[in-house]
Parts: structure tokens; C-alpha cells; sequence
């Protein structure tokens, strides 16, 4: 049973069609996805997980891959998940990834303007 205490995202890398790494738009990105993970915790009811091949999000596939095996690690009062990953080619829902990925275009866009 999982029941979502706190998420963060940590480090977030982001480069230009040159290979060189974007810092401002870095900074600005995580602090924008840490301020909605942490209003998004409070909508999420605890789970049943099993270990072995977790259901992944239909989204993940629309970026080439889904979610494998998890690794629960206890560290210092907080516990760690750890996904694996699995390619895939194809994915299971077009119609999906047409939203999805035309949100992730438009997100920072509007996150900016909303600022």
C-alpha cells in the first residue's frame, strides 16, 4: 500500500538544439513541477502496487517507454521508489499521445504567462 507523503524533482536537465544546457529554464521548470506535485499529492488516494510489472501511465509510453520493476529502498526515515524501465515502439493509445504531447508543448507557454 502506497500513501504519497512528498515528491520532488530533484534534477531536471533541459539543452538547446546545440547540446548546451538551458540553467534558467532548468531552475524555472523544476520549481513550476515541485509546486504542482505538491498540490497534486493531496488529490491522490493510497494504492495497491504490486512490484513486478506496476501499471504505467499511458504517457509514458507516448516519450518510448513504461514503467518495469520497482525497488523500494528505506533510507533514513523516508522510503525510496525506484522504477526500471521498458522500450517500447509503438504505443497503445494514439489518440493519448496527441494530448498529451500537445500539453507538454503548450505547458511551459502557459506557465509563463500565468507567472
Amino acid at each position: 500500500m502506497i500513501a504519497p507523503k512528498g515528491a520532488e524533482v530533484s534534477s531536471l536537465k533541459i539543452y538547446n538544439a546545440k547540446d548546451e544546457e538551458l540553467v534558467a529554464e532548468q531552475m524555472m521548470l523544476t520549481a513550476g513541477i515541485n509546486v504542482q506535485l505538491e498540490s497534486a499529492l493531496g488529490l491522490l488516494p493510497p494504492k495497491e502496487i504490486p512490484l513486478i510489472n506496476p501499471p504505467s501511465p499511458k504517457e509514458l509510453e507516448c516519450l518510448g517507454f513504461k514503467l518495469g520493476e520497482l525497488d523500494l529502498s528505506f533510507k533514513k526515515g523516508y522510503l525510496e521508489l525506484m522504477f526500471g524501465y521498458k522500450p517500447v515502439q509503438f504505443p497503445s493509445n494514439p489518440k493519448v499521445c496527441e494530448k498529451f504531447l500537445e500539453y507538454i508543448r503548450k505547458g511551459p507557454a502557459d506557465f509563463v504567462e500565468g507567472a
